[in-house]
This record gives C-alpha cells, structure tokens and sequence, in this order.
C-alpha cells in the first residue's frame, strides 16, 4: 500500500526531537543583575557581587555579599549564561568570580589553592590549573 499525499504532509508537519529544545538564553553582562526565588525569599543581585558558586546535588548555591541562595539549575547552565570574563570553572564543584580572588597558592596535587575575599578556599582542579595561569598572565 502505497502512501497518500497527506500521509506525507501530516509527516513533515510533526516537530522533530530537535524543534522541541528551548532557546538558549543569551550571555550576560558584567553589569547585568539576576534575579533569584529562593524559597519565600527573592534576591535581585549584581552579577559582580557574586563571589563563587557551589555545586550540591541537584542544585547550585551562590553566595554573595553575607548572604547565599539556592537555585535549581544546573552549573553547566549557569556557566553557560556568565560572562567568561568574570566567572572561571575552577573545578565540578566552583565557578568563581575572579575579582574576588584575594589569594593564589601552588596546591600539592599540581593545581591551584585559591582563597576568596571572604576566606572560603576554593581548589583549582589540575585539568583547569593551567587554563587559569593562562587567563590571569601578562
């Protein structure tokens, strides 16, 4: 049995697996402001006051100013939205802000040890050690 004309038009009609994918969000600025729910709270934060973001689970926590949020997206997303300018992948746990870098120490494991202006240590994963060397020298 052969097909019909509209066998073939209702086929070339339906969306594909691709046609169902959300838009990516574009880049954000260096001076651009989130806005983040978290629970009954809502914080609308300047992207330069963040200071890291940490991995947990099923969510991403970010701490900025004397404060921190959860957020349910993932750090892949997250990444893929902040300037790279500002925010480095320092490892699977941490995107950090480098303005808010106020140490750097060679670590035992042949990466780095990076210290943040509030004190939180943060380790630089050997595989993204000499892309910060990189992005930090002259």
């Amino acid at each position: 049995m052969q097909g019909t004309q509209s066998d073939v038009s209702l086929h070339d009609e339906l969306p594909s697996c691709d046609d169902a994918k959300q838009p990516a969000l574009p880049p954000l600025e260096t001076g651009s402001k989130i806005f983040v729910k978290d629970g009954d709270r809502c914080h609308l934060i300047d992207l330069i006051a963040i200071r890291y973001i940490e991995s947990c689970k099923n969510y991403v926590q970010l701490f900025f100013g004397d404060q921190h949020a959860y957020v349910k997206k993932s750090m892949q997303s997250i990444q893929e939205r902040l300037p790279v300018s500002l925010f480095f992948r320092a490892s699977r746990q941490h995107l950090i802000n480098l303005r808010e870098i106020s140490c750097i120490e060679e670590s035992i494991r042949d990466g780095y040890m990076i210290t943040m202006s509030d004190g939180k240590r943060i380790e630089v994963s050997r595989r993204q050690a000499t892309e910060l060397k990189n992005l930090l020298s002259l």
